[in-house]
């Protein structure tokens, strides 16, 4: 294990730790209170937020101190699981046109198949990048994100299926 890696892999383990916390927060904030959605600053915040987690997982998964041993062929597969999520973010992304709610259900495109392609995206990315960077504490962690993740995609479906009354049977039709 090198001193210097597991220096740099506690802070942002630290940093991910407390997005992780403050991203949660704002989720429950934002289910129960819906004062806090119609926030745009909060919001913007939250895009931050969420970029910092990112660039920590990014460099945990690099730093990660425990590194798993595998033949070359594993990491492509990670990298190619970490690629095809960012694809998904990034197409759905582009599909609903931001991240902005548009007050309407967005049922068209990559949304006709999965109704939430953005966590499926990130899911893959927090398995792909510590398989291809063969990070092993990351790569625990990522059960801890998907759950965590999970947790957001529960409180947005509680909150659209009491907005939108198509929501059930889009529900029903749908993948994820």
């Amino acid at each position: 294990m090198d001193v210097n890696i597991t220096f740099w892999f506690l802070p942002a383990l630290g940093i991910w730790l407390l997005c992780c916390v403050v991203r949660s927060t704002y989720e429950v904030l934002k289910y129960r209170r819906p004062a806090v959605r119609e926030n745009k600053g909060l919001f913007i915040l939250m895009m931050a937020v969420m970029f910092l987690m990112w660039a920590a997982w990014g460099f945990m998964s690099f730093a990660d101190p425990v590194k798993m041993t595998f033949i070359t062929w594993p990491r492509y597969v990670g990298a190619g699981v970490f690629v095809i999520g960012l694809g998904l973010f990034i197409f759905s992304d582009v599909a609903k046109k931001g991240v902005i709610d548009k007050g309407f259900l967005v049922t068209k495109g990559i949304y006709s198949k999965i109704r939430h392609p953005m966590y499926l995206g990130q899911f893959l990315m927090a398995v792909g990048l510590p398989f291809f960077n063969r990070g092993l504490v990351t790569l625990c962690l990522s059960v801890f994100w998907i759950a965590q993740l999970l947790y957001w995609r529960w409180l947005e479906e509680k909150e659209l299926l009491a907005k939108y009354p198509e929501y059930a049977e889009y529900r029903k039709r749908t993948w994820f």
